[in-house]
């Protein structure tokens, strides 16, 4: 989920904060004496890569493929909100340390920590011209090539324009720091590649790089620690894979996220806020006078000063709460330009746990993170997974604990029974399918599904929204008097989802089979292959029977599972053709992404796949072999219906466009709220 890589992110800006602190304390106590704060072991590992992680995040969060990039409108917002701390706030620090506000701007010596915020909107500027130009090359063979490139001739201007500048000049533009730097905001921006960023987490390369960084930590670099030697730039680059490996690959460890994630959603407030408590620190005497007087070793001293760190955190975190509550002083000291929102214009989003699967959660953030804009948005996740009566209550009582009492309460998918723990909230029930009565024998049992899953909350729901037409009139079969509350709002398409050329494999054709579930009818498509020169790529878990199955009829396959997103698009891009011949649906994602991609698209001849598809798709019955395997080799041969199919899918997912299904979404909300 998006909300995932965002937390692991968060947790990575929450441990490079308070590595910033815990150095600026201990140059704090060593009286700023650069050489005796150097000796210091911790200060020393802390300042070797610290800034570099923190411009990697900052690098990973400033990509805009698959978004719109609106120049003027992104400059407005950076301007904001990285100038003003940088003037304000910055300048009233100088101006207690100096008494000269003038001294603050000219020089970058005086700017202390304040320059990272005037760093940043050089890169803005920068990185807004890189992906303006990485528009035109984007479909190129050598794209890649070309980025890198173009960083490395900007990294080289920054270079000679640091030494070849007057003191003023490169003090003014901080051009030290900005070509110091530059090469991770850039590594940070290649990150949102799935290949790099799988590589650089895969614990052997975390591991071997940690071991590096050691054997230079204690072998080479307290020898050259003031100097730029290679050694000390190896180390670096060392420790900074080594961070992202290490959150990566223990992401799911709760006491990580509870310790570092609201640091790093607070970063912005502590990084601009702390250099205070340093002024306290000097007034006060707390310096080198202070750690002679008190005769403490070096690991008492690490162990205060990260004492001393985590408090100042935690006080940062509240003066930023307390400034935000205000839109003068949000925007004076935070750069934040807070939109008047009507407090009930909000809603509440209830998910069901990701165990279960994370297709519903894949279709609706897009969603929520456009909504997100003008709406007050909130999010929920279910704690359990499972479906029996102790399970339900443990949902029922956390959603009701979670419940948006002012505003609209979405409940998004396949946990329909949380509406009977809604009762006077205003709802919104989505139904992709209907699949958890129509494949139920069981009288008993479907009568169960029926009453609590289907009946009661339709009935308790304020507006009921269907995925697809076919998803309707299913419902409408079983309660009719639903009609005048029900609307049909189609999935909508993640603008991730973009066209990308490719060359057709004639001679082996990389097949993609999104889901491995009984309805995506897997078996029947590897019979279908029997005899067809391809590469099936299978996303999803596969069982012992599906592998000799393969194995029977001589597939070449490759199978993936647990993918992020970024990985999912990364797959249709290097398909020829999306195969997708399901039994049952309640929409068929597959198929507007494999248009949005610009790939042929082989779906079943039954709703609402033709309804979703449109005319461009090539169409088959899913319960015969002959047919599909007859469409794949028609696919294959006949160039003139691949771009006919992939020229009419370009334009059905227009159907499917963000904005428009969002618009939608508001309307629905609107009208739920005017009751």
């Amino acid at each position: 989920m998006v909300n995932q890589r965002i937390k692991y992110w968060d947790n990575i800006k929450g441990f490079t904060i308070l590595l910033v602190l815990w150095g600026h304390l201990i140059q704090a106590i060593y009286g700023y004496d650069y050489a005796a704060s150097s000796a210091n072991l911790v200060y020393g590992i802390i300042y070797s890569f610290h800034m570099a992680l923190f411009f990697i995040v900052s690098g990973y969060f400033s990509c805009y493929d698959g978004r719109e990039l609106k120049f003027f409108s992104v400059l407005k917002k950076k301007s904001v909100s990285l100038l003003i701390p940088f003037l304000v706030v910055g300048g009233l620090y100088v101006y207690y340390c100096y008494s000269s506000l003038p001294y603050a701007i000219l020089f970058a010596n005086a700017k202390y920590g304040y320059w990272y915020l005037f760093v940043l909107f050089e890169l803005a500027i920068i990185n807004i011209f890189y992906h303006f130009l990485k528009s035109v090359w984007t479909n190129f063979r050598y794209g890649f090539l070309l980025d890198v490139l173009f960083w490395i001739v900007f990294f080289v201007i920054a270079v000679v324009a640091n030494k070849m500048s007057p003191h003023v000049v490169s003090g003014f533009f901080s051009l030290k720091h900005l070509a110091g730097n530059l090469p991770f905001f850039a590594f940070g921006l290649f990150l949102n590649r799935p290949r790099v960023f799988n590589v650089l987490t895969d614990k052997k390369v975390t591991a071997a790089l940690f071991c590096l960084y050691l054997f230079l930590l204690v072998h080479v670099y307290p020898d050259s620690i003031s100097e730029k030697g290679i050694f000390k730039d190896i180390a670096r680059i060392s420790a900074v894979v080594v961070m992202l490996g290490f959150f990566y690959n223990l992401r799911n460890i709760r006491l990580l996220d509870r310790l570092f994630n609201s640091f790093g959603k607070s970063s912005l407030d502590i990084y601009v806020f702390h250099y205070y408590f340093l002024i306290l620190w000097l007034w006060y005497g707390m310096n080198a006078t202070w750690s002679i007087t008190v005769k403490w070793s070096e690991l008492e001293k690490d162990i205060c000063t990260l004492i001393g760190a985590v408090a100042i955190a935690f006080v940062c975190m509240i003066i930023g709460k307390l400034l935000r509550a205000n839109r003068l002083t949000a925007f004076v000291f935070l750069g934040q330009m807070q939109k008047k929102t009507k407090p009930e214009e909000s809603v509440t989003f209830h998910f069901r746990n990701r165990k279960c699967g994370f297709s519903i959660a894949h279709v609706f953030e897009p969603v929520v993170s456009r909504l997100s804009d003008e709406w007050k948005v909130g999010t929920t996740e279910m704690p359990s997974p499972n479906s029996m009566p102790w399970d339900v209550l443990i949902n029922g009582f956390y959603v009701f604990r979670h419940r948006n009492k002012r505003g609209v309460n979405h409940v998004t998918g396949h946990i329909h029974d949380a509406l009977l723990f809604l009762g006077g909230c205003k709802t919104v029930l989505t139904i992709h399918d209907l699949v958890f009565i129509d494949n139920v024998r069981n009288p008993i049992k479907k009568l169960y599904k029926w009453l609590f899953w289907l009946y009661l909350p339709v009935r308790m729901a304020d507006k009921v929204t269907c995925i697809s037409e076919q998803t309707r009139r299913n419902l409408l079969k079983h309660c009719p008097w639903a009609e005048k509350k029900t609307v049909v709002i189609y999935n909508s398409i993640d603008e991730k989802f973009s066209f990308t050329e490719k060359k057709f494999n004639v001679e082996c054709p990389v097949i993609l089979h999104i889901g491995t579930f009984w309805n995506k009818n897997l078996e029947r498509v590897i019979e279908a292959l029997d005899g067809i020169v391809c590469e099936l790529r299978i996303i999803g878990e596969i069982s012992d029977e599906i592998k000799l199955l393969l194995k029977k009829h001589n597939i070449k396959f490759v199978q993936r599972a647990n993918l992020t997103e970024e990985e999912i698009v990364e797959e249709y891009k290097l398909c020829d053709i999306v195969s997708f011949p399901s039994v049952y649906e309640g929409f068929g994602m597959p198929i507007i992404e494999g248009q949005s991609v610009g790939r042929p698209v082989l779906t079943s001849r039954i709703e609402p796949m033709t309804e979703v598809a449109g005319n461009a798709a090539y169409f088959v019955n899913p319960e015969s072999v002959q047919e599909i395997s007859e469409g794949f080799r028609k696919l294959i041969s006949d160039e003139d219906l691949r771009q006919k199919l992939v020229s009419d899918g370009l334009e059905n997912v227009k159907r499917f466009k963000l904005s428009c299904i969002v618009k939608q979404y508001e309307d629905v909300y609107k009208e739920v709220l005017a009751k």
